[in-house]
């Protein structure tokens, strides 16, 4: 599966993981938003493999880069410049925000969309969702999940939720 693939399926994961969080912890109000915010939260990465693609169309690299490579620069960069596309686009800030901090070590242990939106990203990845794959993730001893009030039952859950929206 190729790279632009695997980005639009952690991100319409992340999506359906995200509006069914908010559900399932009584943010029925915030449900939409989780559902648009997921969605949107690595739109950095689509920039920039946009950027590389027109680069790479332009005769001005006749390479591609490697992936490992690729996927280093959507790591460090896909934050700030998600951040910055979606202020471009005047969209609410509490989307420009989730897509700069999703991977901030600190954050708002206030702001449930942004709880939310990590935690369907964090089980995506632990899923195999995605990108890349971190099965190791322990997703119970997180944050998010403890700031949420989730059990190992609800992660399960979450689990079955997400695995269902790839067959989709």
């Amino acid at each position: 599966m190729c790279i632009r693939d695997r980005l639009w399926r952690h991100s319409v994961a992340c999506a359906i993981g995200s509006n069914w969080l908010a559900k399932h912890c009584s943010f029925n109000d915030l449900a939409g938003e989780a559902f648009f915010a997921g969605l949107l939260h690595d739109i950095g990465k689509l920039f920039i493999l946009s950027v590389i693609e027109d680069i790479r169309k332009s005769k001005v690299i006749d390479h591609l880069l490697s992936e490992p490579l690729l996927n280093e620069v959507m790591a460090g960069l896909h934050t700030d410049h998600g951040h910055s596309l979606m202020k471009t686009w005047n969209l609410p800030d509490k989307y420009c925000d989730i897509a700069r901090d999703h991977h901030e070590a600190s954050f708002d242990s206030k702001n449930h969309l942004l709880i939310i939106v990590r935690l369907a990203s964090l089980a995506c990845n632990k899923t195999g969702i995605g990108m890349h794959t971190d099965s190791d993730t322990l997703l119970t001893a997180t944050t998010e999940a403890e700031l949420l009030g989730l059990s190992e039952i609800d992660i399960a859950k979450l689990e079955v939720v997400l695995e269902d929206a790839t067959k989709l």
